[in-house]
Order: C-alpha cells, then sequence, then structure tokens
C-alpha cells in the first residue's frame, strides 16, 4: 500500500492515496480548482500563495507548487496519487506582450509539506518580486502517452 502524507493548514492527512481524493473531497473541498484531464485552465496564484490545490475526477490530486521565495519564480506540477501513474502536465505564464511555456512530467511524492523548494519548473520573470499581484498560470495536464 503507498502511504501519502499531505501537510498544511488544520491537516495533517496520513493515508494511503486512493483515501487522499475522498478525504480532500469531503474535508476541503473548497480548497481545489477542480479540473479535466487535456483541458487547459486558469489558476489564479493570490499574493503570497505558495501553492493551490488541483483535483480532477479520476480520484487524483496534484499540487500546482509555487516558489515566490526564488529568483526568479518558479512553479511546478506535483502528483499525490498513485507514484506508478506518470502524468506530464504544461505551464504558461507570461502578460499581454509575452508569455512563457513549461512542459515537463509531473513529479511523484509520497510526502508533500507546505513550504517544499521547488526545484525546477516554469521560471515566471515577469512577477519577480512581486508579491502584491495576482499571478495567472494556465495549466494543462495530461496522462503520459494522451499528449
Amino acid at each position: 500500500m503507498n502511504l501519502v502524507i499531505v501537510l498544511f493548514a488544520g491537516c495533517g492527512f496520513d493515508g494511503s492515496y486512493k483515501d487522499l481524493y475522498l478525504h480532500f473531497a469531503c474535508k476541503h473541498p473548497a480548497s481545489a480548482t477542480r479540473f479535466m484531464f487535456d483541458s487547459s485552465f486558469s489558476v489564479h496564484m493570490g499574493a503570497n500563495m505558495k501553492y493551490k490545490f488541483l483535483q480532477e475526477d479520476d480520484h487524483t490530486l496534484f499540487i500546482l507548487n509555487y516558489g515566490v521565495q526564488t529568483f526568479p519564480n518558479v512553479a511546478n506540477i506535483i502528483c499525490m496519487g498513485c507514484l506508478q501513474n506518470k502524468y506530464s502536465y504544461e505551464l504558461e505564464a507570461g502578460g499581454v506582450h509575452s508569455s512563457l511555456k513549461f512542459n515537463s512530467l509531473a513529479q511523484s511524492l509520497p510526502k508533500w509539506t507546505v513550504g517544499l523548494p521547488v526545484k525546477s519548473g516554469l521560471e515566471d520573470q515577469n512577477f519577480i518580486n512581486n508579491s502584491s499581484w495576482d499571478h495567472k498560470i494556465q495549466v494543462c495536464i495530461r496522462r503520459k502517452g494522451e499528449e
């Protein structure tokens, strides 16, 4: 059995990845952005937000991990579902005149804690050191092999 631990404000879930989705849907329904695989969607990161939960209907939970503490800001996707499943993702951020795109495989982690450093991902230089802005990131997550 794969154990998953998710630690964020007010929650210390410790259980199987199969139970994680139901726990999240029941206990934290307003904390996640719902999405469908293969469809692009916008995620708004408010001032000083460092992560956002993304919930797909196939019982998989993802985390958009946003490193506002780094230079430049870096965003990536972490999968908190079955560690054997593979997912790819595309992130796009930018302004009216330019944008940046990043494609990668979602990192699967058995444990996630608020403040986990973002090692690699979309380097968003448009919002450097401006934590008072809303940051909009376009996200598309796919099951690997469906690109």
